[in-house]
């Protein structure tokens, strides 16, 4: 065992998560152990409930990392509608074999399981955007904006049309890149075209995959002069990076 992921006041428990493995007595297969107390002195270990599924039927494949724990006692998430009573959401790095992402999972049995948020399933086809998609943004030489997207995907025979891009530019045409593959079921940001900073360890690219079954995806993107945000279906995916333009902050989107 190792780092404490969350200790939280509960309907009347003290709940402590904490970074474990439980086959050996040495760091891997990374899940959370639990921990439970009414005084803080007298503890009851429970099973690790955020764990990998081929040791403890958890709910993803890979390794859990570092997170915390907290009451959404507003129910500010929407996990627990229909659910009174209930306000335990885990926040924590998920470690795959391929990538690193921030997973959020809730428990409506006073923390004793929690369901994943983290499932997907990925498109598979050629695809257009509608044309009733719609883009609205208003910058008035502001370089601080935001705008918000529904890109929606509809198999066509024969369309060969793979990505969609939201390039943002300033006036000498250094852009950074957000769009969707729906080939790989992703969404990617691309800052490769900005020359405000160089360094062999500065990615240039990344992705975050997301689909749903109504064929679509919803951005919510903020740039505010050299940061990026992209919210990805209501913020089951997030895309947060900086980029450094030579010639000026960010002043169109197209």
């Amino acid at each position: 065992m190792n780092d404490p992921n969350g200790l939280v006041y509960f309907n009347g428990t003290y709940e402590l998560y904490y970074q474990y493995n439980p086959l050996q007595l040495v760091a891997g297969n990374q899940s959370w152990g639990h921990a439970t107390s009414s005084d803080l002195i007298h503890w009851v270990n429970a099973n690790p409930q955020i764990a990998i599924p081929q040791i403890l039927s958890g709910p993803l494949q890979g390794q859990i990392f570092t997170g915390s724990a907290v009451v959404d006692s507003n129910n500010t998430s929407g996990f627990f509608t229909g659910h009174p009573g209930q306000a335990l959401v885990a926040i924590y790095t998920l470690n795959q074999p391929t990538r690193e992402v921030q997973n959020v999972a809730y428990s409506l049995d006073n923390g004793l399981t929690y369901n994943s948020l983290h499932e997907k399933t990925l498109f598979t086809g050629p695809a257009q955007v509608s044309d009733g998609s719609s883009l609205f943004i208003s910058l008035h030489r502001n370089s601080s904006f935001e705008f918000d997207t529904t890109i929606v995907a509809q198999p066509i025979s024969g369309q060969q049309q793979q990505r969609l891009y939201i390039d943002i530019s300033n006036d000498a045409g250094e852009t950074v890149s957000v769009g969707y593959d729906w080939s790989q079921g992703q969404v990617f940001v691309d800052r490769g075209r900005t020359t405000g900073f160089f360094d062999p360890f500065f990615t240039d690219k990344f992705a975050a995959w997301d689909a749903n079954a109504n064929n679509s995806i919803e951005l919510h993107v903020f740039v505010d002069r050299s940061t990026l945000e992209v919210f990805v279906n209501g913020g089951i995916e997030v895309c947060t990076t900086t980029f450094f333009m030579q010639h000026g902050p960010p002043r169109k989107c197209s």
